[in-house]
């Protein structure tokens, strides 16, 4: 399914390998992307909290990873947690808003978080440095 996807002045076309799967599989150029879904939402189509993790360019797909980096560039709307804080695979980390939807980033592994390098109302660009995890 390829749709057509306008942020301001420009289009991108998104191309949807499988609007059944979870995750679906997303491009856009040269980028792919994983669309994951919670038990919390239902549906076909991805919802403004839907987690959108980049899944052939490495990032937030290695456990081991240390570091957490923006897989799109967007805006930092909230921050669910703490320096300090220990965190379990899976929990929400921030919001990035993005293309009018907000996209929920969740751990990708368990450990504290050593720093925060984003701050609410930050504007954040693809690749960037979120955070920070030590074991």
């Amino acid at each position: 399914m390829n749709i057509n996807v306008k942020v301001e002045d420009k289009t991108y076309e998104v191309i949807i390998e499988n609007v059944n799967s979870n995750p679906m599989i997303a491009r856009i150029g040269d980028e792919t992307f994983e669309v994951r879904f919670g038990p919390e939402e239902a549906g076909l189509l991805p919802p403004a909290t839907a987690a959108i993790q980049p899944r052939l360019n490495g990032l937030q797909t290695n456990a081991k990873e240390s570091v957490i980096t923006s897989p799109i560039p967007g805006v930092v709307s909230k921050i669910y947690i703490l320096e300090g804080q220990t965190l379990d695979t899976g929990e929400p980390l921030m919001v990035i808003e993005a293309m009018k939807m907000n996209n929920t980033i969740r751990a990708n592994r368990s450990g504290v978080v050593k720093k925060i390098f984003a701050e609410k109302g930050s504007f954040v660009k693809h690749h960037q440095p979120l955070l920070e995890f030590t074991d």
